[in-house]
């Protein structure tokens, strides 16, 4: 496999045709190279900002090899997709590209249970078990707990069972959403909920941001908004890093991007996921807001061998995270969501508010007149803005939203 600094300079193969991905094209752009996004449906945004869309299912290893080696790939990387990243360690190793996350590690998180297992120990762990029938669940694991596909992301197959009545049908769904014909059933932990990002060097974690998950209250786990600073206390943020660390020497992850989602629960943090790659939020870009480092553009540097630019490992753990200024600005960045199926109209506040000075940028997913597609089937993100002001006014946004009231 390549080291970092062993830099090539072919194109880099973005794996996945969704916007998170054409931002990885932007940023391959920003490094000087061409980017050629892989999928096997390639949308708008993506389709836009690539040099070359190829239409590939994008977990055929060897055909993803084959077009990589064609065109003499300097890497190959994928933006919050849990599907791809297997592949894309795969392919690096085939080829001797440098993938921050090795083959056996991105297999390994591609499956919960298994994670889950490496995590029994560990710091923030929770009660679980892998079903795939009603009567395989411990008696340990009583409602409430949640339900969700062992191979699944992005919310899809998501239940919050708190009966036992509502446990048949909650499997179904999940199975309905699960490659694997499995379930996994873990003890529900109340709470608000926390984004953790994490950036690793040789087994160190070299950046770690904390921000609050604000969900939708009446649409159990989907995501409204992140916000920093947390309103999480020192001691839980702390508490939260070394959840972090734990999971990702446990998972065998040492370079690279890290993402994971936690809970403050009544006893402590609590881990909900955690994935060795970029999250599907767009997250780096609240980060590159409060701090300046550029998560997205780091990863792609790192990936084609480049130097990542972040600041020098540190000798002495924990690593300290990102810790707001006493007058802090607080930045958000919140979604705009619509059920599947709805038609997307004309939105005349856009331009408005476009020049609200608050807004550091925003963008949309759908163009007007356009059907929104199912992805969790519940409540699709449409748009985003990421803003950045003064404590009031977006704190009283934010308590608004209700979700993760402390």
């Amino acid at each position: 496999m390549t080291r970092r600094g062993a830099v090539r300079s072919g194109p880099v193969i973005v794996l996945g045709g969704a916007a998170v991905q054409a931002e990885a094209v932007l940023a391959a752009h920003a490094l000087g190279r061409e980017a050629h996004v892989v999928a096997a449906q390639c949308g708008h945004a993506a389709r836009e900002s690539a040099d070359a869309v190829v239409q590939l299912d994008l977990t055929d290893v060897d055909a993803v090899t084959r077009y990589a080696e064609q065109v003499g790939a300097s890497a190959v990387c994928s933006v919050g997709s849990d599907l791809a990243m297997p592949v894309v360690a795969e392919v690096s190793e085939r080829l001797g590209l440098h993938s921050p996350a090795s083959l056996p590690t991105t297999q390994l998180c591609h499956e919960k249970h298994l994670v889950r297992e490496r995590l029994r120990d560990a710091p923030g762990s929770v009660r679980h078990a892998l079903v795939s029938r009603t009567t395989d669940l411990p008696a340990a694991l009583a409602p409430p707990v949640v339900v969700k596909p062992d191979d699944g992301q992005g919310q899809r197959g998501l239940t919050l069972v708190t009966s036992a009545a509502q446990l048949e049908p909650a499997l179904a769904h999940a199975l309905s959403s699960s490659r694997t014909g499995t379930v996994l059933v873990e003890e529900h932990v109340p709470g608000p909920e926390l984004s953790v990002n994490g950036y690793l060097r040789d087994g160190e974690l070299v950046f770690v941001g904390v921000s609050d998950r604000v969900v939708w209250p009446e649409e159990f786990g989907l995501v409204r908004a992140h916000t920093f600073p947390s309103l999480a206390g020192e001691r839980d943020v702390v508490e939260a890093v070394g959840v972090l660390d734990a999971a990702c020497r446990a998972i065998g992850l040492r370079e690279g991007p890290v993402y994971a989602q936690m809970i403050l629960g009544p006893t402590g943090v609590r881990l909900v996921e955690v994935s060795p790659r970029l999250d599907g939020c767009h997250l780096w870009r609240l980060w590159r807001a409060v701090t300046g480092h550029d998560l997205l553009t780091t990863t792609i540097a790192a990936a084609c061998g480049e130097a990542d630019g972040l600041p020098p490992s540190r000798a002495i753990r924990p690593v300290a995270p990102v810790r707001p200024r006493v007058d802090e600005p607080v930045t958000t960045l919140e979604f705009e969501c619509l059920p599947p199926g709805t038609t997307v109209i004309p939105d005349d506040a856009w331009p408005v508010a476009s020049r609200d000075a608050s807004i550091l940028a925003r963008a949309r997913y759908y163009a007007p007149g356009t059907v929104v597609r199912t992805v969790n089937g519940r409540l699709e993100k449409v748009a985003w803005t990421l803003r950045r002001e003064t404590p009031g006014s977006v704190l009283e946004q934010v308590g608004a939203l209700g979700a993760n009231a402390r």
